[in-house]
């Protein structure tokens, strides 16, 4: 009995980490550390063992929520994407029905689980590719400056500011002197502080602002974002600011714009 239990949590452990490398590649995830992903999946498969010893009743209740919170072990802090709960959801119903087949094969009950990883992967990609711009157009407000510039969505941007838990946009040193054409980068104006972020180099501070408006073009669609702008020392190629994904994910649609080639953002006057 002891083998069969530890051969059944070894099974749902990989499936657990196939899935989530499935998605962390189809969904371009930032890269989580190694010893997260087996001990979440881990700890997954053993939520899982201790779901088949209950009622049937049961399981779907205690299953589907803990494999919709092992994403966000995985990639804690992360805003949890509403087109990954379809998958999913699609993958704990298999893997339940996969452990209540106890008189099948271990090969055959491999089979629905694995066939739910690679189902969730290809609707991962297919939304990504549909709901998520490469790039798009950003207008940012503060103190009387206006500034318009092109923004690529970056789903590894998940810095957040310590005081206010929003996202930060981080825009490009050239950006910068465009909202802040008399800001002296060796000083802080009224309203800026230094938080601590990670970069290539090593550890950093950049200076931080809360700006009047930001407006972001989603799908022909203006959306306000509520969000801090960082200002970077460097400077992109193609693009001038970094948009964390998840603003995308919580902003109210304002109004419709069905003419993108406008310089202006229709909502601010």
């Amino acid at each position: 009995m002891k083998v069969s239990i530890w051969m059944y949590l070894m099974q749902q452990c990989a499936v657990n980490a196939v899935l989530m490398m499935s998605l962390k590649r189809m969904c371009r995830l930032p890269r989580a550390p190694r010893w997260r992903l087996m001990t979440a999946a881990f700890l997954a498969a053993a939520g899982d063992a201790l779901c088949v010893t209950m009622p049937a009743g049961f399981r779907l209740l205690l299953f589907t929520p803990l494999m919709m919170l092992l994403p966000l072990g995985v990639w804690p802090g992360l805003s949890p994407a509403l087109r990954l709960r379809l998958p999913l959801s699609l993958a704990a119903l298999s893997l339940i029905a996969s452990a209540a087949a106890r008189w099948a094969s271990p090969l055959s009950r491999m089979l629905p689980p694995l066939a739910a990883a690679a189902a969730a992967a290809l609707f991962a990609l297919a939304s990504h590719r549909r709901e998520t711009p490469l790039c798009l157009k950003a207008v940012i407000r503060y103190q009387g400056q206006k500034l318009t510039l092109t923004g690529l969505v970056d789903t590894g941007n998940l810095l957040r500011d310590p005081l206010t838990r929003l996202p930060v946009i981080v825009i490009s040193r050239t950006a910068a002197a465009r909202l802040l054409p008399r800001w002296n980068q060796q000083t802080l104006t009224p309203g800026m502080r230094l938080i601590p972020v990670r970069t290539v180099a090593g550890r950093a501070m950049m200076p931080l602002l809360r700006p009047g408006s930001i407006h972001l073009e989603h799908q022909g669609k203006w959306v306000a974002a509520q969000a801090m702008i960082g200002l970077s020392t460097g400077g992109y190629s193609g693009f001038q600011a970094l948009i964390p994904q998840c603003i995308l994910q919580d902003a109210p649609l304002l109004s419709e714009s069905n003419d993108t080639s406008k310089e202006d953002c229709p909502v601010c006057p």
